[in-house]
């Protein structure tokens, strides 16, 4: 069916991948952390429940960073 377009030239099938930007997951991964549920933030937001999860994984990830780096500094004080 394509094989006379190259690879990249490929009509792009599905929807388009949605970007958000920082101030807007950091947000949304407040409303997480306060205590709304997965399930009500997605259906509110139109955001896939697996993605607010990798939001919350690696924002968690990232808090977890700093604090190992905040008592290092801590213990060469």
């Amino acid at each position: 069916m394509f094989s006379d377009i190259a690879q990249n030239e490929r009509p792009k099938i599905g929807k388009p991948r949605r970007s958000y930007d920082a101030e807007f997951k950091q947000e949304v991964i407040r409303m997480l952390v306060a205590g709304r549920s997965v399930r009500e933030t997605s259906e509110a937001f139109g955001i896939t429940e697996n993605v607010l999860y990798r939001w919350r994984r690696i924002a968690t990830k990232r808090q977890n960073r700093i604090a190992a780096k905040v008592a290092t500094i801590k213990q060469l004080s």
